[in-house]
């Protein structure tokens, strides 16, 4: 399990402007591909994040700008308080939410992004969870720390192994037409992992009503 939270009363303030004025200086100088070079080292990060095979989770306690939305949408869950907000504010700024675009509209669907990609507008938590950007909604710190708890109870029961290979799913299926090349890539996912090691052992658990191994090591989450 992987939590990502804030250590200060902003979750984050997106991009430095320091970085952008560098971006600026570069190009006008020549050097074209350092600029890109840049951008591409956040658009790789974004990816690595977004295919953790691990669960990863964002805690969101404030006010959360630009690319840090992107951060919260390629989490798998986010959890935030009453007094969270998100602001897609490239736009207020001369610039856009490029990088993180794909994973946004993943998060929020098309129609939400044409408003809030163009507008800049603040999100509220209520609206976050409404459009899907945000998976639950706590009153305050300590119920982040109380759901995180919970998260973390629920994957003790989970085989960890399948996790990784759930969340390779969603990928694998999301989006996707359903055509008999898919419906075949279903059917050896299912062929493959049904008898290896976690299969093997939580069906036998299950016939001897009996807990697997990984579900007998409570997950406590540390903040």
């Amino acid at each position: 399990m992987i939590f990502i939270k804030s250590a200060g009363r902003i979750w984050c303030a997106g991009g430095d402007p320091k970085d952008f004025q560098a971006a600026q200086k570069m190009e006008s100088e020549g050097r074209a591909a350092d600029n890109s070079a840049g951008a591409q080292e956040f658009a790789n990060r974004l990816k690595y994040v977004n295919e953790c095979p691990v669960p990863v989770v964002a805690l969101v306690a404030g006010p959360v700008f630009g690319g840090g939305v992107g951060i919260c949408s390629v989490c798998d869950m986010v959890v935030c308080t009453e007094r969270a907000a998100f602001q897609l504010s490239e736009v207020k700024l001369g610039v856009i939410p490029a990088t993180i675009s794909p994973y946004v509209v993943q998060a929020m669907g098309v129609r939400n992004a044409r408003r809030y990609f163009t507008t800049g507008e603040p999100i509220n938590a209520a609206t976050a969870e409404a459009i899907g950007l945000a998976s639950e909604v706590v009153k305050d710190v300590k119920g982040l720390e109380e759901a995180a708890q919970k998260i973390c109870d629920n994957f003790t029961l989970a085989a960890p192994h399948a996790v990784a290979a759930s969340k390779a799913l969603v990928f694998g299926v999301g989006g996707k037409e359903i055509t008999p090349e898919l419906v075949d890539y279903t059917a050896a996912q299912l062929a493959s992992i049904r008898v290896k090691g976690e299969a093997v052992v939580g069906m036998k658990a299950l016939l001897a009503k009996q807990k697997p191994d990984w579900a007998k090591k409570p997950l406590k989450v540390k903040l």
